[in-house]
């Protein structure tokens, strides 16, 4: 005698068919979370460099067309609006020319030597700050040694802050106080994330006074991100 087929022969698997079906209902499959890469996270602040690349001057002591015809010192700065890097400086010339060993107190912007001493300037010409010495410093104290290629500052900027870089000369009087003759200072910001992923302008720091006046050009330039 032969054994008769199921009329339905799927119907001895609906079981387990039913129990796969379930299980899948009852524990869902889920993707791994993804892990965070520093591409698709927003830094938190950026390494700004502030540099200050030229500076020319007037003065009453100088007549049109003269050359060295009056001595100065003074210092550039930089900082975010927080003033969170402490004043930082970079001093060119001190007031005192007994720190000074050229004869008369004063050098040359290029020469290779004489960095506390002051500068001859004048009414023409255009002096290149990065082949000046130039010493580190805060308001208060100065670390290092003079020397060239010092003429930029890092700040730490974070989205929301401002950047202020300023400027401030005296010229030397032998037989009265000195002239505060150049002081300027200019604002930038606040700059947003986006903007400060991409900073590189160029300004002008503009000072007139009685005694005479400045113009010093400084870049802003984005160089690092931080997260």
């Amino acid at each position: 005698m032969h054994n008769k087929a199921p009329k339905n022969p799927s119907k001895r698997y609906r079981p387990a068919a039913l129990a796969l079906v379930s299980l899948a209902v009852s524990a869902p499959f889920s993707f791994p979370a993804a892990a965070s890469s520093p591409s698709l996270m927003e830094p938190k602040e950026y390494v700004v460099r502030v540099s200050f690349r030229t500076a020319q001057f007037t003065s009453d002591e100088c007549s049109i067309g003269q050359y060295n015809c009056t001595q100065i010192y003074g210092m550039v700065s930089a900082n975010n609006s927080d003033l969170t890097e402490g004043w930082p400086v970079r001093r060119i010339g001190l007031a005192d020319s007994e720190s000074c060993s050229i004869s008369g107190g004063a050098t040359l912007w290029n020469d290779p030597v004489g960095g506390s001493c002051r500068r001859w300037a004048d009414n023409v010409q255009t002096f290149n700050l990065a082949e000046t010495l130039a010493r580190t410093c805060t308001y208060d104290v100065c670390t290092g040694s003079w020397k060239k290629k010092n003429n930029s500052i890092l700040l730490h900027v974070k989205p929301g802050q401002a950047i202020r870089a300023a400027a401030t000369f005296r010229d030397y009087d032998e037989l009265s106080s000195d002239d505060v003759f150049c002081k300027a200072a200019n604002w930038k910001g606040p700059f947003t994330a986006d903007q400060l992923k991409n900073l590189n302008s160029t300004y002008t720091l503009t000072s007139t006074s009685s005694d005479g006046g400045c113009q010093v050009q400084y870049q802003i330039q984005t160089e690092q991100y931080i997260y």
